[in-house]
């Protein structure tokens, strides 16, 4: 089966997945072109990205696109020639589905069932084609790791507005400071949200939280740094279903998220919060907890992990997707 593949956003969630589809399948990716101009590269015509794809599924049995985006809106208003597969992650929902004409696309893949209501609440009329196949992690990478309570909690992020980590500050600092705990904010921030780590920057020095509050922008090697956390956060306000959060839990790291839509599906119930009161409560009951606890707790944010987050089940389900949507008769 020739498998056409699209993605130019992000490959960081389908590095496995493509992986797997090259052992199963005939699979190719559509590239992106630009027009080699005297001084400039300019990026192609709409008119040229249109005859492109068209040639790209004409040659093609099954194309999947991992991202729900401009790609697929062009894509799926050109004439039927193949079977359509993508994946919406979280940000397309709001930015590109209406552009999409769905009726043109054999399978969707969402990665919560929260989203899955979410989108069958704006096109009712594509139940039956929609599959909840959450994000996942490589547990290989990230294996459970034993560790002495130091009081460091933790977010990994990219860090904007929807992660919420100018109020993740506000909100722990009365708690930093009573109980004597850190928190480490890992992640950088485009030139887009110059002024919002101006900010977090600014709110620290308000709050004369420096000794309690370590800025550590982008980290290299996650799988080290989740090693001097105890307690993960999820703080955003939106999500599709967070990695960065799957990966501490597999490693051990007690984690808490805040309860946007759909948390309940990252981490246990009794684990999300909805207020700042409620957040505190959480990381003091972690803290004043006994080792024999914390060290409990620590191995059912592993075994959460294992059920809910292992890589290998996600690759096998998306291939069963691809494989249904290639078996559609017409």
């Amino acid at each position: 089966m020739k498998l056409g593949v699209v993605n130019y956003e992000t490959w960081g969630f389908f590095n496995e997945i493509f992986a797997e589809f090259q052992s199963r399948y005939d699979t190719t990716v559509h590239k992106r072109r630009t027009l080699k101009l005297p001084f400039i590269d300019q990026p192609v015509p709409l008119e040229r990205v249109s005859s492109s794809l068209q040639r790209f599924m004409q040659a093609n049995d099954v194309v999947f696109f991992e991202w729900a985006s401009s790609h697929l809106a062009i894509a799926s208003q050109l004439p039927k020639s193949c079977r359509i597969v993508t994946r919406l992650h979280r940000y397309e929902m709001y930015g590109f589905a209406e552009q999409i004409n769905w009726d043109n696309v054999d399978e969707i893949i969402l990665v919560s069932a929260a989203k899955e209501a979410e989108f069958l609440e704006k096109f009712p009329a594509q139940a039956g084609k929609t599959h909840v196949i959450g994000a996942s992690v490589d547990l290989r990478k990230f294996e459970f790791l034993e560790r002495h309570y130091s009081g460091h909690l933790g977010t990994l992020c990219h860090i904007g507005p929807r992660k919420r980590v100018y109020e993740l500050i506000l909100d722990t600092a009365p708690v930093l400071k009573s109980h004597n705990l850190k928190l480490f904010v890992a992640g950088g921030a485009s030139a887009w949200h110059e002024d919002y780590m101006r900010a977090i920057r600014s709110l620290i020095k308000m709050l004369d939280v420096e000794d309690h509050v370590i800025l550590e922008g982008h980290v290299d090697n996650p799988e080290t740094w989740y090693g001097n956390i105890d307690v993960f956060i999820s703080h955003s306000y939106s999500e599709g279903l967070q990695v960065a959060p799957m990966e501490a839990m597999a490693m051990g790291c007690y984690c808490v998220s805040h309860r946007w839509e759909g948390a309940e599906e990252l981490v246990a119930q009794e684990n999300t919060y909805l207020t700042a009161s409620e957040l505190s409560s959480l990381l003091r009951h972690f803290h004043e907890a006994s080792d024999d606890e914390r060290i409990r707790l620590r191995h059912e944010s592993r075994a959460f992990a294992m059920r809910n987050f292992d890589i290998v089940k996600t690759v096998e389900s998306v291939c069963a997707v691809v494989d249904r949507a290639a078996a559609r008769s017409g």
